[in-house]
């Protein structure tokens, strides 16, 4: 397998999902805006939950269209490789979440509208022993949901995500 090239991938990630964000008509659906959130890969720096400059104009850019749903709940999880303890992953993961959500409230977005799920370890999507699979399992998610019943209230539309298939598997 080829070394993962982070900095490319990130860049055409965020180059694809600011183009799709071109394409949002005014009132676009929630499904819409988590597929082009889900598109931009957010690559945090080791040990690290500064939002990267990289994808912080892309995420100003979504707080509007994120207003526009209030009845909804979006939920920011985060996601780390299985790299030293799962508690400390879960508390990296946290913080990362919450850096998004902040940023966000900082442009207007309601507090009550946005919840950051810290997942450390778990549900990874590929193995750990390869540097392409802690590539892949350390992400960043978004998903709407009804916080009445904590339930998907739009999912985002297949494809938006690297499927089993897409994920190099070691």
């Amino acid at each position: 397998l080829q070394p993962v090239d982070v900095a490319s991938s990130a860049l055409h990630s965020v180059q694809t999902a600011n183009q799709m964000l071109k394409m949002l008509p005014d009132a676009p659906r929630p499904a819409d805006i988590t597929a082009l959130l889900n598109q931009q890969m957010i690559r945090f720096g080791f040990d690290e939950s500064e939002i990267p400059p990289l994808n912080q104009p892309l995420l100003e850019q979504v707080a509007p269209y994120l207003k526009q749903y209030p009845e909804l709940q979006l939920q920011i999880r985060a996601f780390t490789a299985a790299v030293g303890s799962s508690q400390y992953s879960l508390e990296l993961s946290t913080r990362r979440a919450e850096a998004i959500r902040q940023a966000w409230i900082a442009q207007g977005v309601d507090a009550k509208q946005l919840l950051a799920v810290g997942l450390g370890q778990q549900q990874p999507i590929a193995e750990n022993v390869t540097e392409q699979g802690r590539f892949w399992n350390e992400r960043v998610e978004f998903q709407w949901v009804s916080p009445a019943v904590n339930t998907v209230a739009d999912p985002s539309p297949a494809g938006s995500r690297p499927t089993d298939s897409d994920v190099p598997k070691s």
